[in-house]
């Protein structure tokens, strides 16, 4: 809420930042799946095996990481759903965002990322979740009229 007005709508309006964080989630710059030659240990002449290693950027390196730990949030993974949480919910904001059609369907992308085990790592994220199951049953206007002239000359 110690948002300042001017800077609370170019970042709801002009720049439409929660529209911006879709893509940011949906394809994390921050997680990346390679494929790696290693020796075969196995065997005992000098053949290498190809497998597929998921890396994650923790503290500005790529830092290889076991499938069964992709679900860990990461420093860089919470930014985002934080960001998306501070303009969806908070008082202030919630009411300076105009919602039209376009950017219910873009944010509601987002709900199958919110999940149990996000969820309990960000414990705010419940009322982002809650947020976009309202927003799911909403009627939200084809166009959303902020007030200026969308006439076009």
């Amino acid at each position: 809420d110690a948002l300042p007005l001017s800077a609370r709508s170019r970042i709801l309006e002009t720049h439409d930042f929660p529209i911006m964080i879709v893509p940011l989630i949906e394809e994390p710059p921050w997680t990346r799946r390679r494929t790696v030659t290693r020796a075969d240990e196995n065997c005992g002449s000098a053949s290498s095996v190809s497998a597929l290693v998921w890396e994650k950027c923790i503290e500005g390196n790529w830092t290889e990481i076991q499938p069964d730990e992709l679900l860990r949030v990461t420093k860089c993974e919470a930014q985002p759903w934080l960001l998306l949480f501070h303009l969806l919910c908070t008082p202030s904001c919630r009411e300076a965002y105009s919602l039209n059609t376009f950017r219910k369907e873009q944010i509601s992308r987002l709900r199958k990322f919110l999940n149990n085990v996000v969820v309990d790592q960000i414990p705010v994220l419940e009322d982002v979740m809650r947020y976009m199951d309202e927003l799911s049953i909403m009627d939200v206007p084809e166009t959303a009229s902020t007030g200026h002239g969308t006439a076009l000359l």
